[in-house]
């Protein structure tokens, strides 16, 4: 018997339901100076992604069902040209509590 694997599984989903799967990313960003604004790119986060949550002062948790170069490319439009920026699909979040 042949059983879909992720991948075929997302689609045929896709295409009965309309819906898109969404996955999970991790973000991660150094601010340099001149320019170091971390509220700012906080509330840009926070605006165009609500569901993020926020791990450290420079790591957030996004679901979203775009892909990453995506995600990557909207907030890079937040950031300065020197800032550093990472965005890694992940399958897995370990630990899920935080203190704060």
């Amino acid at each position: 018997m042949w059983l879909p694997g992720r991948k075929q599984a997302n689609a045929a989903y896709n295409l009965i339901t309309g819906a898109t799967m969404k996955s999970t990313y991790l973000v991660t960003y150094d601010l340099h100076t001149p320019g170091q604004d971390y509220p700012q790119v906080h509330l840009a986060i926070k605006k165009k992604f609500p569901s993020a949550q926020k791990l450290l002062e420079s790591v957030w948790i996004i679901e979203s069902s775009s892909p990453a170069s995506v995600i990557h490319d909207v907030i890079r439009m937040d950031i300065d040209g020197n800032d550093d920026l990472i965005v890694c699909k992940i399958s897995e979040i370990y630990p899920r509590h935080f203190a704060h």
